[in-house]
């Protein structure tokens, strides 16, 4: 998905944001939601790497929705749980756009 992030073509960057949005949305958000071993460290790399692309192209409006949705998702603490060794990553990637 990073890759597709990659371009100035709004609308295939949209839709890489939109698929990054529908994974976090599946994690387990709630306490007994199950799911709690985690993210795979692969998986959270690469969900790392999706949100480095989105921060480098906030500064363009039709940019800023996508990174906005899925900082949404991430306010979550249980949904932030499950990057494991990676969380401190998210949580500072959060709080630099709230």
């Amino acid at each position: 998905m990073a890759q597709l992030m990659r371009t100035d073509d709004t609308f295939q960057y949209a839709k890489a944001g939109k698929q990054l949005l529908l994974v976090l949305e599946a994690l387990p958000g709630n306490p007994g939601g199950g799911g709690g071993e985690g993210v795979h460290a692969s998986m959270g790399d690469a969900m790392m790497a999706c949100l480095s692309v989105m921060e480098s192209k906030y500064t363009f409006a039709w940019a800023r929705a996508p990174l906005d949705m899925c900082i949404k998702e991430l306010i979550n603490p249980f949904k932030r749980k499950h990057f494991g060794p990676l969380q401190p990553k998210v949580i500072y990637r959060m709080c630099s756009h709230l």
